[in-house]
C-alpha cells in the first residue's frame, strides 16, 4: 500500500513474511522454584501446633460445636500462586476452605529474609478425623504429595481467636491457645 505524501518512499505490503521467519529461544522463568524449608522442617513446625489444634477441639464438649471446627491456615507468602492450592490435602483430609483472610508473614528467598510481606490464610472446617488425618499425614516418615504441599506452604494452624479480626495478625508459629471458636452447626454440613 503506497503513502498518499510524496516525501515519503512507497512501501509495499509485505508479502511472503514466513520466510523471514527464524527459531527463537524463549527465556524461561529464573530457575526451579526456592523453598524456604525442608519437609522435616515443617513438620517440626507445624506438628505442635496440629496437636495442639487437636486437642482444643477435644477439650471442648460435643454439646457446644457442631459437626466442624473452622480453623486458620496461614500460607507462607513463597506459595500464594493459586498452583500451590492444597488442593490433594484437602481431600485427603475431608478439609473444607470456607475461606480466606489477608494477612503477613515472612518471605524467605536464597539471599534474604522479608517480615510482613502479604499473604493470606486459608479458612478451613474440618471434622476431628480431618484433624486427626492432617496429624497423621504430617507424623508420616516419607514426605507424600499431600502432606508435603501443606507442611512446605503453612506457616501456622489454629484454631480462629477474638484477634483473628485482625488483618495483620498471624497465628503464633509455635503454639496456639484458643479464644472464641467458630463452629459450624450440624445442621448446616457443608457438602463433601
Amino acid at each position: 500500500m503506497a503513502s498518499g505524501d510524496p516525501t515519503q518512499p512507497d512501501r509495499p505490503i509485505l508479502s511472503g513474511g514466513e520466510a523471514l521467519r527464524r527459531e527463537a529461544e524463549r527465556a524461561s522463568g529464573g530457575g526451579p522454584k526456592y523453598h524456604p524449608r525442608t519437609f522435616e522442617e515443617a513438620r517440626e513446625q507445624l506438628s505442635p501446633q496440629v496437636d495442639a489444634l487437636r486437642q482444643a477441639v477435644a477439650d471442648t464438649p460435643a454439646t457446644l460445636r457442631g459437626a466442624r471446627v473452622v480453623f486458620e491456615a496461614t500460607v507462607l507468602p513463597n506459595y500464594l500462586a493459586n498452583s500451590y492450592f492444597p488442593t490433594e490435602l484437602f481431600r485427603e483430609a475431608d478439609l473444607v476452605p470456607v475461606g480466606t483472610r489477608a494477612t503477613t508473614g515472612q518471605y524467605q528467598t536464597r539471599t534474604r529474609v522479608q517480615d510482613n510481606q502479604p499473604t493470606k490464610s486459608y479458612l478451613l472446617a474440618g471434622d476431628e478425623r480431618s484433624i486427626a488425618r492432617v496429624s497423621e499425614l504430617l507424623a508420616a516418615d516419607t514426605a507424600r504429595g499431600a502432606a508435603n504441599a501443606f507442611a512446605s506452604s503453612m506457616w501456622s494452624v489454629c484454631l480462629m481467636s477474638k484477634r483473628s479480626s485482625d488483618p495483620g495478625r498471624r497465628c503464633p508459629p509455635r503454639s496456639c491457645s484458643p479464644g472464641r471458636l467458630s463452629f459450624i452447626p450440624p445442621s448446616t454440613r457443608l457438602a463433601r
